[in-house]
């Protein structure tokens, strides 16, 4: 289903390219999620105690990440049950997973860590930084050579999995987490109907 097909012939189809159909079989998922998001339903907070993009100043949770005044909510022991997320909560993991596997530690290329990231303190601003990073990771698998797939995703030793794999757990959790932003949207649009 989904991206076979794509596939002509599976013994001399590239590893990269399989990849990308599937990130633009997620990125069919994501973007209808996040077309036209709003502000107000970025920083929509549906219950309390909500982890979520916040100016540096204002955030609550043990742990925040990003650069500059805004920063996403987190924690590297997050209570149980752990706290609900926001809007723009999702859209930045989105983000960060996708952007963490391509052009952070898993690749190698240590371009950027999640410290490193302008998180936006706009909603048009974070759909545009996550629909520049799909073009930069097609751009990426465009060119990459099947055997950096192949190798460990981690030089560290600390992920076993092939990089292919964790590449592809990166776009799983990214549509993830904004198909839950679809969902989201729905009722934040109820709440001001009703």
């Amino acid at each position: 289903m989904g991206s076979d097909k794509h596939v002509r012939e599976w013994s001399t189809t590239r590893v990269a390219d399989v990849l990308r159909w599937q990130l633009r079989d997620a990125w069919a998922v994501i973007e209808p999620n996040v077309r036209g998001l709003t502000d107000e339903e970025y920083f929509w907070e549906p219950a309390p105690g909500c982890w979520g993009v916040r100016r540096r100043s204002e955030a609550t949770a043990p742990l925040v990440w990003g650069k500059g005044e805004w920063v996403v909510e987190n924690s590297w022991n997050p209570p149980s049950p752990p706290p609900f997320t926001t809007i723009g909560w999702r859209l930045m993991h989105g983000y960060d997973c996708m952007n963490d596997y391509f052009f952070g530690r898993a690749m190698r290329t240590g371009e950027q860590d999640w410290n490193d990231i302008e998180v936006p303190g706009h909603a048009a601003d974070a759909v545009a930084l996550l629909a520049d990073l799909v073009a930069r990771i097609d751009g990426t698998l465009r060119e990459i050579d099947d055997e950096v797939l192949r190798s460990p995703a981690d030089s560290d030793g600390d992920d076993p999995r092939p990089a292919w794999a964790a590449a592809t757990f990166a776009f799983l959790e990214a549509t993830h987490h904004c198909a839950e932003i679809g969902v989201l949207r729905d009722l934040y649009r109820l709440r001001v109907a009703g």
